[in-house]
């Protein structure tokens, strides 16, 4: 099945490699213009050369920490430039410091929310004015995966277009947990591949 997202705008956050790579990549193949945010200007270069091997649109890279709310509000005006307008925001960056509770002092404990929970607040506090489709906030891609009549139950509340907490109106967020091979092991688990993540992103 081909899935086009021919006139959407999509950024990605963590997108230089990994998840966020394969994703920017899918995206633009499907005809969406794709912005991308990492730390490393190498980097960057380098997954905009990978994208654009496949793109039908622009390719925008923007360098920026996105623990740092000033570099938010940078990458959010950059990519608005670039791109004129973002129907879907991926919050893809951030990896969990690791060790014995005990050792994790409060700066890890506050440099791992300023990454994965705060950038997720601040990016989706800029875009929810504009935004027409989905934010997706990746997070976990090791976490068990949704039960298939779970997920199919929220995915049918959300295409009713239920209201969000705290009044945000019409708009539609997805929170969902990625695993590779895991439906192939466990066929009760459900995973979501990027034929799925382009999906739900076109509804």
């Amino acid at each position: 099945m081909e899935i086009r997202l021919d006139g959407k705008s999509a950024v990605i956050t963590g997108g230089s490699k990994g998840l966020g790579l394969a994703m920017a990549q899918r995206f633009a193949a499907s005809g969406a213009d794709v912005a991308i945010l990492a730390r490393s200007p190498d980097t960057l270069a380098e997954a905009k050369a990978k994208i654009q091997a496949g793109a039908k649109g622009k390719v925008a890279t923007v360098s920026a920490d996105v623990s740092k709310a000033a570099d938010i509000r940078r990458a959010y005006d950059t990519v608005m430039s670039e791109l004129g307008k973002i129907d879907i925001l991926v919050n893809n960056a951030g990896q969990a410091t690791r060790g014995p509770s005990v050792e994790l002092t409060d700066e890890m404990w506050q440099s791992d929310l300023d990454l994965k929970l705060f950038a997720q607040i601040r990016l989706a506090r800029l875009v929810f004015p504009q935004m027409k489709e989905r934010i997706i906030n990746v997070l976990n891609i090791g976490a068990k995966g949704f039960r298939r009549r779970f997920l199919r139950d929220r995915l049918r509340d959300q295409r009713r277009r239920r209201p969000l907490p705290g009044g945000v109106g019409p708009f539609r967020a997805g929170a969902v947990s990625l695993r590779g091979a895991e439906r192939r092991s466990n066929p009760d688990r459900t995973s979501l591949g990027r034929h799925e993540i382009a999906s739900l992103c076109s509804q």
